[in-house]
């Protein structure tokens, strides 16, 4: 039967894909600004809760303009990026934030498995005092001849242009809602894009092919703008926003996306 609400209920019970058209996948959670973090040997305990998993490591510093009141102050800013031995993951930690990412991607499970002990590592070791946002971002990209058949794949409300005959006039077209899901909001967007075409070149690197994307975005403010920061609760919280995707996604796919991809339907 087909997956008629995707915004509320159960989402439908998953259908691996061997050759899943991901593109990357990210987890953040927002903290209140903790300044210390721009000190190495502050993150140092941090970073050895990771290195057996991620012994690679990255400085980035730049500039940020902070803003209080009148007055406007400059300031240095810097991140510290946490790679696995093949680079197929990444973990950002900045003053406000930290975050996973992959184009590695196997489960579900796996992937909010590894968030949470990252988060229990922050936890341990920084220790932020709240949590201000919890998200999680899927990215898919058709490219190849599935793109060719695009009309056959996704449901007609978001294929648009690329599956009409008009589709060969057509260099780019983006779309984006923005929805309430019962896990907080959810931000959709999908497109045709040209040779090189890329609205987030982190998670979807350009390529020498025009592609369809789909960009679904779950996320939860917290009330009041400050919650205490429980790794516990966020690991489930960002478990439940990427089912959430899941849901929208089945329902964005048709049978045929699921075969092409290696689905056993």
């Amino acid at each position: 039967m087909p997956h008629t609400d995707p915004f509320t209920g159960p989402a439908p019970k998953r259908i691996p894909l061997p050759h899943a058209p991901l593109s990357g996948v990210l987890a953040q959670a927002r903290f209140e600004e903790v300044f210390s973090i721009t000190k190495k040997e502050f993150v140092a305990d941090f970073q050895d809760c990771l290195r057996k998993d991620y012994p690679i490591h990255k400085e980035d510093q730049n500039k940020i303009l902070a803003v209080s009141g009148s007055s406007i102050e400059q300031r240095d800013a810097r991140n510290w990026r946490f790679f696995d031995a093949h680079r197929q993951w990444r973990v950002s930690l900045t003053t406000t934030f930290i975050s996973i990412e992959t184009r590695a991607y196997t489960s579900r499970d796996d992937f909010i498995d590894r968030f949470g002990k990252i988060l229990k590592a922050l936890q341990d070791t920084i220790g932020p005092n709240y949590q201000q946002r919890i998200g999680v971002r899927y990215v898919d990209r058709i490219s190849g001849e599935p793109f060719k058949k695009l009309g056959d794949l996704v449901r007609p409300e978001l294929a648009g242009f690329a599956s009409s005959p008009l589709r060969k006039y057509v260099l780019q077209s983006l779309h984006e809602s923005q929805c309430e899901v019962e896990e907080g909001t959810l931000i959709a967007r999908w497109g045709m894009l040209p040779d090189g075409g890329t609205h987030d070149p982190d998670l979807m690197p350009p390529i020498n092919e025009p592609s369809w994307m789909l960009d679904i975005d779950v996320f939860r403010d917290s009330k009041q703008g400050a919650e205490p920061f429980d790794a516990d609760v966020i690991r489930d919280e960002a478990y439940s926003c990427a089912t959430r995707v899941y849901s929208f996604f089945r329902w964005a796919v048709t049978e045929e996306f699921l075969k092409e991809y290696g689905g056993k339907v």
